[in-house]
């Protein structure tokens, strides 16, 4: 297996540096299709294969590529969070339908908040960031947000470091 990560600076030619190292692999008999090209931008990712595909007479079109998010999310569809391809799963393990980051979780968060009645609860309601970071980093890991939010999130963290709740 052969690796390459190029790490620099913008304009110092990381996508040609890659496309020609693609097409380098390809002339030496690597099967295009076992190559995966990844970057952290749209555009940037298909002017990588765009280019890749131009320097051999399209023999880079089966070249794999995208952004991480993208590649990563497509794991993620494929084989769950169980590490089992859809079919193997069971109907309350199929595939992830879509990825948050902290902004739009925030706003889920906040929603689901907004529907319940804060008053008439005994405790404080977490605030939706709370709510996030303790999700997130697993404070309790796999637990139902409902118990979550019941218990006090100091105290499941055991002497582990913990974020600033």
């Amino acid at each position: 297996m052969v690796r390459a990560l190029v790490l620099a600076g913008a304009g110092t030619g990381k996508t040609r540096t890659l496309t020609y190292r693609v097409a380098r692999l390809v002339e030496d008999g690597v099967e295009p299709s076992s190559i995966l090209l990844l970057t952290f931008t749209r555009k940037a990712a298909a002017e990588m294969l765009r280019r890749s595909t131009a320097l051999l007479d399209g023999r880079c079109e089966r070249v794999a590529g995208g952004t991480f998010h993208s590649f990563a999310f497509s794991v993620l569809r494929r084989f769950g969070l169980h590490g089992q391809e859809d079919h193997q799963r069971s109907n309350d393990q199929r595939s992830v339908t879509s990825v948050m980051d902290q902004a739009d979780a925030e706003d889920v968060m906040n929603m689901v908040r907004g529907r319940f009645d804060v008053a008439k609860l005994k405790k404080r309601f977490p605030q939706k960031g709370t709510l996030y970071t303790i999700q997130h980093i697993g404070a309790t890991p796999g637990a139902p947000l409902q118990g979550v939010i019941l218990e006090d999130p100091r105290s499941s963290w055991k002497g582990r470091p913990r974020p600033d709740l």
